[in-house]
């Protein structure tokens, strides 16, 4: 049986570049907070670091990791979840985006499915509509879920309406 997946989130590609920005800002946060230390400033200010200093060289240490981490290849929006296009079968599941909500469609419950310019429009066995938006998405992952999808519905006899095209 045909299935589809397609993982939306894209690995960054390496870059010394990057790599070398994210090392200078955490060279500056490290500086930072050395010369603050060992300024010469008045007796009641000597030997304090204020917590500003404190935030402003977290984030800049923050940022440079960060940096050096997009710079090796590795994504960092990975570790905060996953974005997918899984299609079988069974159902249909898409997940645009790490934090988004996923859509999920049974198969058994569809009865027609309608493609549009915009989006996919599935008419259920309980007379709803849901609709599948191409809104976020590739063109190139549009094109694969269309021919999948429509595939998939005629293999079940569902009706499939194509739009008309002048």
């Amino acid at each position: 049986m045909k299935e589809l997946y397609i993982n939306i989130l894209q690995s960054p590609s390496r870059s010394l570049v990057r790599r070398i920005i994210g090392v200078f800002y955490i060279l500056i946060s490290v500086l930072w907070l050395v010369m603050r230390i060992v300024s010469k400033e008045p007796v009641t200010n000597q030997a304090t670091v204020s917590f500003f200093d404190l935030i402003y060289t977290f984030f800049f240490g923050l940022a440079g990791i960060v940096f050096i981490t997009d710079g090796a290849g590795i994504s960092i929006i990975r570790w905060f979840g996953e974005a997918y296009i899984k299609i079988d079968a069974k159902q249909i599941c898409i997940k645009k985006g790490v934090f988004s909500k996923e859509w999920i469609l049974l198969w058994n419950e569809a009865e027609l499915v309608e493609f549009s310019v915009t989006g996919i429009k599935f008419r259920l066995a309980d007379k709803s509509v849901g609709e599948l938006n191409y809104d976020k998405m590739d063109y190139g992952h549009i094109q694969e879920i269309k021919q999948i999808i429509k595939s998939l519905a005629e293999g079940k006899n569902i009706k499939v309406i194509k739009p008309v095209q002048v």
